[in-house]
């Protein structure tokens, strides 16, 4: 995390203390993962008291199948796949906002030992590649980066039309998006290379399809180092060690083969079906997630009443369903799970549901939106989603890299504040608990003014959880020798956490 080692930017160390501190404080904390995928870390968490509420394991919450696509949609992508044999595909995304430079693009011969086209045509293993277009930026800071704000010019084709020409039937590029839950559960995908988003590794397990993990920003480095030694269903991309920290081809044509090839990438593939049989059980009724979340359920009906607003008083009602608010931060990767938890809540509890948008682009966030509900149209049209007008902090923050982008999200939370109280006060019946993401915690003092209870939802790891929920109370000269001699941070209860897998290189100043 590296918000960490940030310490000289006060608004990102003591924006993260302070989303650590509010977490800690919350009536309870949701995190998107189950049981029988993090058991050591999830019973140091129960058992610890760094926590004052109660945490409800509540995963996997990933998106549905969407059964509305159309049949051009499938002609697209997955009748390409339906002509590949079982398990030969190389599956490559980074994510909705993962965009690479140039010099990892481009298949001129001077770029080619950092050329991720090179690569996939030299592997000879079917792929399918979702490109967005590339940014100009050579430096290290933006090699896989997933913070730039806007995206270069629509050159993709230009750049790699060399390219496209000889492995057009060797594979398949896909401009900007492709449905990649489809894609994975294909019985052609034999691996995916991902830049290990919590959502995206979600998806894989649930599909038994092993993965090349080239994680990008934030706490990715720690789902990798999740994914390769805790889980063992992954390999891991290691950088180049040259200046720009560019990933060396000879890296992915090794780490490809492994997976497609070699014994290590059986191996793998045993162990990710493993682990999707109990993926499959854990939201089932005798599943432990369904059993948190109905936990969590019960304790709010039983703990709260339902309000109506008025002008002058609160009357006590009784009658309707229990009502709960969910608070979601930019970003499809909270997005994604917080729909879900809302399903879940509506569909197999009771509530009623709505969930409020917090959005810098009200356009994107309404297409996301559409997206992610048009599976279950019933669903859909039962949920209720706000999204709040769009809000605007470019002239508060000076031009942030990736490390402090977090900080730009939570400055757009506080801002959407009043939107949220507004939205609150013109509710017929009051929700009986508001439950946010990692960033949305400043609404907390907000709703119980209200007297809702307060939660968070937390859409990683819950080995990311142990660390934010302790480092509020570590001991400074711990956090010191962590950032300045590289020492294995200790979390109770968990693995130690390694320097390379707490920042990114661009923290490294020269």
């Amino acid at each position: 995390m590296e918000p960490l080692l940030l310490k000289d930017e006060p608004m990102v160390f003591e924006g993260f203390m302070k989303i650590c501190m509010n977490i800690v404080d919350a009536d309870g904390i949701l995190v998107n993962t189950w049981q029988e995928l993090e058991p050591t870390t999830l019973k140091a968490l129960l058992s610890g008291e760094a926590i004052r509420g109660k945490i409800y394991p509540v995963g996997l919450l990933v998106r549905g199948i969407n059964s509305n696509r159309t049949e051009k949609d499938h002609d697209l992508v997955l009748s390409w796949l339906d002509r590949q044999p079982a398990e030969s595909v190389i599956f490559v995304s980074f994510g909705s906002g993962g965009t690479m430079s140039e010099a990892l693009m481009e298949v001129k011969p001077l770029m080619a030992r950092s050329a991720m086209a090179y690569v996939l045509e030299l592997s000879q293993q079917r792929f399918i590649w979702v490109v967005r277009p590339p940014h100009k930026e050579k430096t290290s800071a933006n090699h896989g980066s997933y913070f730039k704000l806007e995206y270069g010019e629509n050159n993709t084709d230009s750049l790699l039309e060399k390219f496209l020409s000889r492995t057009h039937e060797l594979g398949l590029m896909v401009p900007m998006w492709a449905p990649q839950l489809e894609i994975l559960e294909h019985s052609s995908v034999g691996a995916f290379m991902s830049h290990c988003g919590w959502n995206s590794m979600f998806e894989a397990i649930t599909n038994g399809v092993p993965m090349i993990a080239w994680q990008l920003y934030a706490e990715q480095k720690m789902n990798a180092a999740a994914l390769t030694e805790e889980m063992g269903v992954a390999v891991r991309v290691k950088r180049g060690g040259n200046k720009a920290e560019v990933v060396k081809r000879e890296e992915i044509q090794r780490l490809t083969r492994r997976v497609m090839v070699e014994e290590q990438g059986v191996y793998m593939r045993e162990r990710v079906k493993k682990l999707q049989r109990g993926a499959k059980m854990t939201l089932s009724e005798a599943g432990s997630s369904f059993d948190s979340i109905y936990q969590l359920a019960n304790y709010c009906k039983t703990s709260s009443s339902t309000f109506i607003f008025s002008n002058t008083i609160n009357m006590v009602l009784t009658v309707g369903n229990p009502s709960v608010a969910l608070l979601c931060s930019p970003g499809i990767g909270h997005l994604i799970p917080m729909l879900e938890l809302g399903k879940c809540l509506m569909s197999n509890d009771g509530f009623d549901v709505t969930i409020f948008i917090v959005t810098t682009d009200s356009s994107t966030t309404h297409s996301q939106i559409v997206h992610q509900t048009s599976s279950n149209p019933k669903t859909a049209a039962a949920l209720n989603v706000i999204v709040l007008p769009p809000v605007d902090v470019s002239s508060k923050l000076k031009p942030l890299n990736s490390s402090q982008f977090g900080a730009r999200i939570r400055l757009t939370m506080e801002e959407a504040l009043p939107l949220l109280r507004s939205a609150f006060l013109s509710m017929k019946l009051r929700p009986i608990a508001l439950i946010v993401d990692l960033f949305g915690t400043d609404a907390f003092a907000m709703a119980r003014d209200l007297e809702m209870l307060t939660y968070v939802f937390f859409t990683s790891s819950a080995w990311v959880l142990a660390l934010a929920v302790h480092v509020p109370v570590m001991e400074k000269e711990l956090l010191d020798r962590h950032v300045k001699l590289h020492e294995p941070l200790p979390i109770p209860g968990c693995k130690p956490l390694r320097f390379e897998d707490t920042m990114e290189p661009l923290l490294l100043k020269d």
